[in-house]
């Protein structure tokens, strides 16, 4: 049995239905699901940069001369 995919209208319409209490509880919800999901993200991004480094695949330089290297880039 398939279940039917609620469009974002269909879902704010939905919890609109919810008493105040309920979508406070619902927002507290995402607002930490959100967060941990963001955590994990940045966990991956410093464990790939970690990984990186530590197999000499970054080239390190200075502050003036990356702000020049982004300069010349526009």
């Amino acid at each position: 049995m398939t279940q039917k995919k609620l469009t974002l209208q269909e879902l704010v319409e939905a919890i609109e239905e919810l008493e105040l209490e309920e979508q406070e509880i619902l927002m507290e919800i995402f607002s930490k699901r959100l967060k941990e999901y963001r955590r994990k993200e940045l966990i991956k991004a410093f464990e790939a940069a970690r990984q990186n480094y530590a197999n000499a695949e970054v080239e390190i330089i200075s502050v003036a001369d990356l702000l020049a290297e982004l300069r010349n880039n526009k």
